[in-house]
């Protein structure tokens, strides 16, 4: 309908009125072409808009009314038709008008049209919109929307700047999005948005955002450049910071691609450290991860080390690792390996909560071998220079757990038969079961014990128990040791030992009613009768430079002894006096006889053997008369031995018994080199 007055002459018209259109309905192609870009969204964290703005133009085939004022000026060839105060209401609630003072101008034949001034839309499930037209002849200008919110997500735009041309239409804003993403809630996401002809302006763009949460992790801000390139959205280097529950967590990828038509996201280099200064967990990740169905799965390798400042266990490997993160809940297994053999250490499983902070990690060592492919110190540095060339193997577990409160680890291991090399002998036939209260601080409670089958050196002391248990900082508290050792026993006096590599260690063995004749008849010296009980004590030094005994004493008790040495010495022609003592050596009973050993085990031993006693077989087989006098004279011995110690005793065995040089002959041929230098050298253990 339209009402006005239009005048005609000389071909030409002119005039002015006012319009209106009731029932107005768009277009159907039109409105379902618009509804088919808006659902290109579908999928996407803006689906919620999208399917809004669907709504809303569809809602417009409800119909509307039109009205405006107009003004016409030209010919049958040309002309231009001038509209102001056009505004437009729908059945929906949805209200187009131009601002005051702005007008449309529509020119014919060509069809082109400019406005002037601006426009608003609002209602009817649009967002309110102003434009501003710049004057030019073709549809440019700037827009401003409010923000768009539906099911939780919000989008917001900087002034939109626009233009439709007959090349196309170019857009450029900064969209700010709050809502959901990848499973998580992001808050402030900046992205600037460059278009034209439905292409990307440029390859690169800088990405920001204000806050990203998902599960128990909170990101920072932080701020990237991304670049679009063949479907593909690449970052990187990028470093975030975030939080992982109450914890401090970085985030650091060398590179980062998304697949925009797959939704596939890989990352390179990525670098985690979770915790505070002074607990600080550090993954380097080199595998495949995943992240979808709100789960994090990561499979790959990996490298675990003590981070303390004198690190009790050396750094291990896994390479078959799986991590997943989801439900609030970290979960991991792997097998933990040594570095250079490979050999399988341990069975790991941990558990992390996320919610509560709490968490626990299970060790589980099957069977752990040693041998000549995997020695202790490739474990621990503890043991260097303590033992070396075990033999046997270690079973256990061990279990680590954590709250709010702190961090608390236990453990049990056991063996049923150790052989090793140590500073004071082989030692064969260890077991026993240990039990840790805590395992990362090496420590145990009081009464440990562990049975020897045997220690060697040089006297062989067997079916030994220590009882023990391990204190903080690396020490050993000795809590006493037995051997029964020749019809008397072997007592290992208590001490506390540093068990770190440079510290010296002191033994005390206490040596309690040995049986002389016992204990020569266990060394077979064959040659030499004793008899008496003797006590005392054997003071040892363990250090770098080996074991050694300083002041040792044995001595007789009481009811003294006797002593007999026959052999190539006393029958020889030594002459009058040398004769007259080693005669006296034959059969002698002594009140006193006093040992003081001094010296190292695996070197030079000095013995000064102090006894006193009188000849019991009269020489009467001699006619010197000069001789005879001497019967049943006492005689004061003072004897000094020095010799290897671990060589003493074989050495005395040998007068008589030359054969046992042969066994220790072919032990003694080169074995394969150990991985390790040994703690005692060739020479201790063998004598030529």
């Amino acid at each position: 309908r339209a009402t006005g007055r239009v005048t005609y002459a000389d071909g030409a018209f002119k005039g002015d009125g006012n319009a209106s259109v009731a029932g107005l309905s768009p277009d159907a192609t039109v409105l379902n072409k618009a509804a088919m870009l808006m659902r290109r969204a579908d999928g996407t964290p803006v689906a919620p808009l999208g399917e809004s703005l669907v709504k809303a133009i569809l809602a417009l085939k409800s119909g509307s009314n039109a009205q405006a004022r107009f003004s016409i000026d030209g010919n049958a060839k040309t002309g231009a038709v001038m509209l102001d105060g056009v505004a437009a209401q729908s059945a929906s609630g949805a209200v187009f008008r131009l601002t005051p003072q702005s007008s449309a101008k529509i020119i014919w034949p060509s069809g082109d049209a400019t406005i002037d001034g601006g426009l608003t839309l609002a209602g009817g499930g649009f967002p309110s919109t102003a434009v501003r037209f710049d004057k030019a002849r073709t549809l440019s200008g700037v827009a401003t929307i409010s923000p768009l919110s539906a099911g939780g997500t919000r989008l917001a735009l900087t002034p939109v700047r626009f233009s439709f041309a007959k090349g196309g239409a170019a857009i450029a804003t900064t969209a700010l999005y709050d809502g959901a993403l990848g499973g998580g809630q992001v808050r402030g996401l900046l992205v600037p948005i460059a278009v034209r002809g439905g292409a990307l302006i440029g390859d690169c763009l800088t990405v920001g955002l204000k806050s990203y949460t998902i599960a128990n992790l909170a990101i920072m801000p932080l701020k990237t450049n991304v670049c679009l390139r063949g479907g593909q959205a690449t970052a990187g280097p990028l470093n975030i910071a975030a939080r992982l529950g109450d914890s401090p967590l970085s985030l650091a990828f060398k590179s980062a691609r998304y697949a925009t038509t797959t939704g596939a996201f890989v990352a390179d280099g990525l670098a985690v450290r979770l915790g505070d200064a002074k607990r600080l967990t550090t993954l380097d990740i080199g595998g495949s991860w995943a992240f979808a169905g709100q789960a994090l799965t990561i499979k790959g390798g990996l490298r675990v080390a003590d981070a303390a400042k004198s690190p009790r266990y050396l750094p291990l490997i896994s390479d078959d690792v799986a991590l997943s993160l989801a439900d609030n809940r970290v979960t991991a297994t792997g097998t933990l390996r040594e570095p250079f053999s490979k050999t399988a250490i341990s069975n790991v499983t941990i558990t992390h909560d996320l919610t509560r902070s709490t968490g626990r990690a299970i060790l589980d060592v099957p069977g752990l071998n040693f041998g000549q492919a995997l020695q202790p110190e490739r474990l621990t540095g503890i043991t260097l220079g303590v033992i070396a060339n075990v033999q046997g193997s270690l079973a256990g577990r061990g279990e680590i757990n954590w709250t709010e409160n702190g961090v608390t680890s236990t453990g049990g291991f056991r063996t049923d038969n150790l052989d090793f090399a140590a500073a004071f002998g082989p030692v064969t036939g260890l077991k026993g079961e240990i039990t840790l209260s805590d395992l990362l601080g090496l420590t145990t409670p009081a009464g440990q014990n562990v049975t020897i089958g045997s220690i060697n050196p040089g006297i062989a002391v067997i079916d030994g128990k220590i009882r023990y248990r391990l204190l903080p900082d690396l020490k050993l508290e000795i809590e006493g040791g037995r051997w029964p050792f020749a019809g008397g026993e072997l007592i290992l006096v208590p001490s506390i030992l540093d068990l770190n590599q440079a510290a010296e260690r002191r033994l005390t063995f206490r040596v309690q009613g040995l049986d002389a004749a016992l204990f020569v008849q266990q060394m077979a010296f064959d040659n030499i009768a004793v008899t008496g009980k003797f006590d005392g004590l054997l003071p040892m030094v363990f250090d770098q430079n080996g074991g050694r005994i300083e002041s040792g004493v044995l001595t007789v008790r009481e009811s003294g002894g006797t002593l007999s040495y026959i052999g190539d010495v006393t029958n020889a022609d030594l002459g009058r006096f040398s004769k007259l003592a080693f005669d006296a050596l034959k059969s002698i009973r002594y009140k006193k006889l006093t040992l003081e050993l001094n010296g190292a085990l695996d070197g030079e031993m000095v013995t000064v053997v102090r006894f006193n006693g009188v000849n019991q077989l009269p020489l009467a087989q001699t006619k010197n008369f000069f001789l005879k006098q001497f019967n049943e004279i006492p005689f004061l011995f003072n004897i000094t031995i020095k010799a290897p110690f671990r060589g003493l005793f074989s050495m005395v065995r040998s007068f008589n018994d030359p054969s046992i040089f042969i066994p220790r002959g072919l032990q003694a041929l080169p074995p394969p080199p150990p991985p390790t230098p040994p703690v005692q050298t060739k020479e201790s253990e063998t004598v030529r």
